[in-house]
C-alpha cells in the first residue's frame, strides 16, 4: 500500500464534522448546548493556548485548552 492509498483510507475512515468552518485562525460553528459558538486562539498568562470563545450573543470567555477541548471535543 503507498502512501497515497493510506492517505484515502484515512480520510474516508475519519468521522465528517457538519457546518464548522475554519477560516484562517478562527473556528465557527461550534455547538453546545443551546447554542453555536466562535473561537479564536489567544496567547495569556506566562504563553499558555487558551480559546476567546465568542457566543451568538456576543458575550465572550478566554478559556484554556483543556477546558476547551472538554466542552467541544
Amino acid at each position: 500500500m503507498n502512501l497515497m492509498e493510506t492517505y484515502r483510507s484515512i480520510v474516508e475512515a475519519a468521522p465528517k464534522m457538519k457546518k464548522l468552518g475554519i477560516y484562517g485562525s478562527e473556528i465557527s460553528g461550534l455547538k453546545y448546548k443551546n447554542g453555536t459558538y466562535n473561537a479564536k486562539p489567544v496567547i495569556y498568562g506566562s504563553n499558555k493556548l487558551g480559546f476567546r470563545v465568542q457566543n451568538e450573543f456576543g458575550d465572550f470567555e478566554t478559556i484554556d485548552l483543556k477546558t476547551f477541548a472538554k466542552r467541544f471535543g
